[in-house]
């Protein structure tokens, strides 16, 4: 759903692929020590964490409580996803509390795509695939 979302609003394409042809963008839910040097635990408050754009890892922190409404004591899962992808695109984290990319998310809270991170990747992209 994430992907859609992004599509949707930006027009740059993407394509699912069966994991063995290996995509571009690959996710999953990790704990502890889980071999790329950047443990998730639930004492830290890193819920997720993305290597992009030239890895295209993101992992959520399976020790965080996620679901997929805005819950009182969860964070939702489409707002971190469309979150780690806008990371995984290139963007950094922006000021602008509106922005899907703002560096912190509270627990029941469903937040969508700003104009500033379309622009954002605009500008990363230079409009490629932009219609």
């Amino acid at each position: 759903m994430a992907f859609e979302i992004w599509y949707g609003r930006s027009r740059f394409n993407f394509t699912e692929v069966n994991e063995n042809k290996g995509g571009n963008i690959r996710t999953s839910f990790e704990r502890g020590v889980h071999g790329d040097y950047h443990p998730l635990t639930n004492d830290t408050k890193t819920l997720a964490h993305t290597f992009a754009p030239t890895d295209g890892r993101f992992h959520f922190n399976a020790d965080k409580p996620f679901s997929v409404e805005a819950t009182y004591g969860a964070y939702h899962l489409k707002t971190m996803a469309l979150h780690e992808l806008g990371h995984a695109f290139g963007l950094a984290h922006s000021p602008s509390e509106d922005s899907i990319v703002f560096p912190t998310v509270p627990t029941n809270l469903e937040k969508d795509l700003d104009t500033d991170d379309i622009k954002g990747l605009w500008e990363l992209y230079d409009g490629f695939g932009v219609a």
